[in-house]
């Protein structure tokens, strides 16, 4: 399998964002201060929101770029290395 091919079947995009909206919009009454009693509570879910979002950026997009570029200098440095 191929390097590109097997990042894009890595990355499962369906059940990633099914978790992260439904979650993400279950904390929309917290954040945006209508849960009764719960107005205290809104920078902590705007933090948790914001770190859901934030991790889920980079779990789709952050990860599989890294990767791709640490193998493309682990491949750089082999042909280095055998051409001695």
């Amino acid at each position: 399998m191929e390097r590109e091919e097997a990042l894009i079947q890595a990355v499962r995009l369906r059940p990633v964002l099914m978790t992260t909206v439904s979650t993400f919009v279950g904390m929309l009454p917290i954040v945006l201060e209508t849960a009764i009693g719960l107005e205290r509570m809104s920078p902590l879910a705007s933090a948790a929101g914001l770190g859901l979002l934030v991790g889920t950026i980079m779990t789709m997009v952050a990860t599989p770029a890294l990767y791709s570029c640490l193998d493309d200098v682990q491949t750089s440095w082999r042909s280095i290395w055998e051409r001695r």
